[in-house]
């Protein structure tokens, strides 16, 4: 599996947004209260098994392929950022990571693959800070890049933008979703559609890629206690759908 591309598309929402998306202009919800937080007072940390439990059985999820799940140890391992895509703001790729800290030194579960009926990329993740995470701070962290550029392999510049979504309300736990827009302007046959497809072919189907040379990512998160979830998908929905389900599971693991 080529990790350059996934990196580049979900960096905005893995916080890196690994991280990928999350993210046209100023969007009035950035930095306001959100009506969906609830109190994040640390609790008990979840073993590894439950935070496991977490994640949304693929039965219970759209028709998939190609899925995998790892710690969040090993993806951060296995899918380093590629060093030649620049970020700017920074905030637009490390937002997350900037809140809860590296992944490389969290304890967590990452599921990612690809939906059947689309050839969209997904990916959930579990994760526990044990200092505590409030989904208002990554919210704020989210707001410095309210507009920012992509340069893939120092020649293509795109731009990137995140906007507060309404998140679904979730009990017992703090929710936020955002979208991520990546827009490129190359024309067909140039050194820069190369590049671009070089870089965001597995993030983006071709026939839609081509057509628009536009990425739109939809993050949902849920964050109670030390436990952080996360989703990311290409529409609002199934995102959701998704978070909603991993919140509940949370909360079955808490004993809630």
């Amino acid at each position: 599996m080529r990790s350059k591309g996934k990196m580049v598309g979900w960096g905005v929402a893995l916080a890196a947004v690994a991280a990928v998306t999350t993210t046209i202009a100023v969007h009035p919800g950035f930095g306001s209260p959100n009506a969906n937080e609830a109190s994040n007072a640390i609790g008990t940390s979840l073993s590894s098994a439950q935070m496991h439990s977490v994640l949304v059985s693929l039965s219970a999820q759209p028709a998939s392929e190609s899925v995998m799940t790892m710690t969040l140890k090993e993806a951060a391992n296995a899918f380093p950022l590629p060093p030649d895509s620049m970020y700017e703001p920074k905030a637009c790729l490390s937002y997350v990571y900037d809140v809860v800290g590296s992944f490389a030194a969290l304890d967590g579960w990452i599921s990612f693959g690809t939906r059947s009926a689309t050839g969209k990329k997904f990916m959930q993740f579990v994760v526990n800070v044990p200092k505590g995470v409030d989904v208002s701070a990554i919210e704020a962290s989210a707001a410095r890049c309210r507009t920012g550029t992509i340069t893939l392999e120092g020649k293509v510049k795109g731009d990137i933008s995140l906007i507060k979504n309404k998140a679904p309300k979730i009990d017992g736990a703090g929710s936020l979703s955002l979208t991520t827009t990546m827009q490129f302007h190359e024309a067909a046959g140039t050194e820069g559609a190369q590049i671009l497809a070089r870089n965001l072919s597995e993030v983006e189907s071709g026939a839609d890629f081509n057509a628009q040379q536009n990425l739109t990512n939809v993050s949902d998160f849920s964050a109670t206690g030390s436990t952080l979830v996360a989703v990311e998908e290409s529409d609002q929905f199934t995102a959701d759908q998704i978070v909603t389900a991993m919140a509940r599971n949370m909360n079955a693991a808490l004993g809630r």
